[in-house]
């Protein structure tokens, strides 16, 4: 998929939203979010909107201020941008599971999930946290009855 200016709205706004983040080794957070969007644009049928909720998929998380990230998204992209990246953030309050469960019925924040979770994997992490995602991706799997594509490579 050919770079487009919502593409580039999208890495400029998750640039800003965590400019001073850093993961786990270092690096700056950013290049997750750009892995991420890397994964899910490998389809070339990949529709632009998916791509920018790929970028943004950990904005409303991150930010110091979600309310003002939310309003910048609802005027500079479309709804579905809005719909995936929430469905996508997952409040504190809300049982993990459950949040997985919401990811589930969206199919495109499923995607982003699937990739996101991957590329979290990568990293050197606590054993916790790694079987805690790795029983993400299987209650995922198994409730969409579907093999994403990113783990058949």
């Amino acid at each position: 998929m050919a770079d487009n200016i919502l593409v580039e709205r999208a890495k400029l706004l998750a640039k800003f939203v965590h400019v001073e983040e850093k993961r786990r080794d270092g690096e700056p957070y950013f290049n997750h979010c750009e892995r991420v969007a890397d994964i899910v644009s490998r389809d070339p049928e990949q529709k632009e909107f998916v791509v920018c909720a790929a970028y943004l998929h950990d904005v409303l998380e991150n930010a110091k201020y979600p309310d003002l990230i939310r309003h910048m998204i609802v005027n500079h992209f479309p709804h579905e941008v809005l719909c995936i990246v929430e469905t996508l953030t997952h409040d504190k309050s809300t049982n993990y599971n459950k949040y997985i469960e919401d990811v589930c019925m969206n199919p495109h924040a499923f995607e982003i999930k699937i990739a996101d979770l991957c590329d979290n994997t990568k990293d050197e992490i606590p054993e916790k946290q790694k079987s805690k995602y790795g029983s993400a991706c299987i209650t995922m799997i198994t409730k969409k009855k579907i093999i994403p594509t990113i783990l058949l490579e």
